[in-house]
């Protein structure tokens, strides 16, 4: 009687753990969506970007903490160059400054207007999963368009970025 009631709670406990991991894999799965305006010319939608793994990076050139990641950032752009991902900086600053603080600092990828200044692109938008607000902030794309993570930290403080495009530079897509 007593193996019958252990065997129980143990399935009972498989069955909660199996659900809960079902469950947060759904959350993770959330459809993430953004249409944004790039900086020379032309616009980005997340359809554009599928079969490529994304890193997104919000971000202005005032910001300390992205000027103490930099050295990081540069260092995730050569170990990624040849893997199929994209570096996207959403912006939140003007144009020209921008542009010469990039070059100055040596990033390459695709830079966009952070969508509340996107004049004249009335269809630019980030979905509810983006935080605007908060500058600096990193995501990641999946090559089938899931976003990797809600909010991640600081590549200059942790390996988590590193190890997440590392991993879905290398999945293949179902």
């Amino acid at each position: 009687m007593r193996k019958i009631k252990v065997y129980s709670a143990l399935l009972l406990l498989l069955i909660t753990t199996l659900g809960n991991v079902v469950y947060s894999q759904s959350l993770s799965k959330e459809s993430v969506d953004f249409h944004l305006k790039r900086y020379e010319y032309g616009r980005l939608s997340k359809s554009d970007l599928y079969g490529k793994v994304a890193l997104i990076i919000i971000t202005a050139s005032w910001d300390l903490e992205f000027n103490n990641d930099l050295n990081k950032v540069k260092e995730l752009q050569r170990l990624f160059a040849s893997k199929d991902v994209e570096f996207i900086y959403i912006v939140g600053d003007l144009p020209e400054r921008w542009k010469t603080f990039a070059e100055n600092k040596g990033l390459k990828g695709e830079f966009y207007y952070l969508p509340s200044m996107s004049k004249g692109c009335k269809r630019c938008f980030l979905s509810s999963h983006f935080d605007e607000t908060e500058i600096t902030s990193y995501y990641i794309l999946s090559k089938d368009g899931s976003l990797l993570g809600k909010h991640l930290p600081s590549p200059a403080k942790s390996e988590g970025i590193e190890k997440l495009l590392a991993g879905a530079s290398v999945l293949k897509i179902n």
